[in-house]
């Protein structure tokens, strides 16, 4: 018994060299076609370019004021997610503590419907501390909140973990506050902890 494989073998050569050629007349086309495209163009249209991706986001930073939490703790929306921020160089007394209610209250007129903007201690990157808080100097307009409440005596310039780049304003203000008995600095005052101005 025989079998007929020449014509089969004969068709199938048929088919791979016309798909083949076919191959081949689509990628010259496509060569041909951009050496020709920009003489297709209209006069004056510009070659199309590729969509430009949005730089990731660098500070100053804006944000959205939602609650003054306490004199040196603000919840904030950034970027569409909430937040909470500590004034950098500050440590005001806790809810409970002398002082408390003032420091609040400050922050609070020192804000008052101004436009809010965070600002990294270094570079452009905003950092966290242990409980997951931004770590920034928030300005007010043009106004730095952690001066301003070193200035108004709600607490003093708190060094613990460096004296940043604003450290010459600080200290300037705290000398001042201290001299002026404003705030934390007022005699006998009383503040637990070691959070009390020495």
């Amino acid at each position: 018994m025989t079998t007929r494989t020449g014509p089969i073998r004969r068709s199938r050569l048929a088919t791979k060299r016309t798909a083949l050629i076919l191959i081949m007349a689509l990628a010259a086309g496509g060569a041909l076609y951009r050496t020709i495209a920009p003489f297709l163009r209209e006069p004056g249209a510009k070659a199309s370019q590729p969509e430009a991706q949005e730089p990731p986001q660098r500070g100053p930073y804006p944000i959205e004021l939602l609650k003054v939490v306490d004199g040196d703790t603000l919840k904030v929306r950034r970027a569409g997610v909430q937040e909470y921020v500590r004034l950098l160089r500050t440590n005001t007394p806790e809810k409970g503590e002398p002082g408390y209610r003032e420091a609040t209250q400050t922050l609070e007129e020192l804000i008052r419907e101004r436009p809010l903007r965070l600002e990294p201690e270094t570079g452009s990157d905003l950092e966290r501390d242990r409980y997951g808080r931004l770590l920034a100097y928030v300005f007010a307009g043009d106004r730095n909140l952690s001066l301003a409440m070193v200035e108004s005596g709600w607490t003093r310039f708190y060094t613990r973990f460096g004296k940043g780049k604003y450290a010459a304003q600080l200290e300037a203000a705290q000398a001042a506050a201290k001299e002026k008995g404003l705030g934390l600095w007022a005699k006998g005052f009383a503040r637990p902890g070691d959070k009390r101005p020495r």
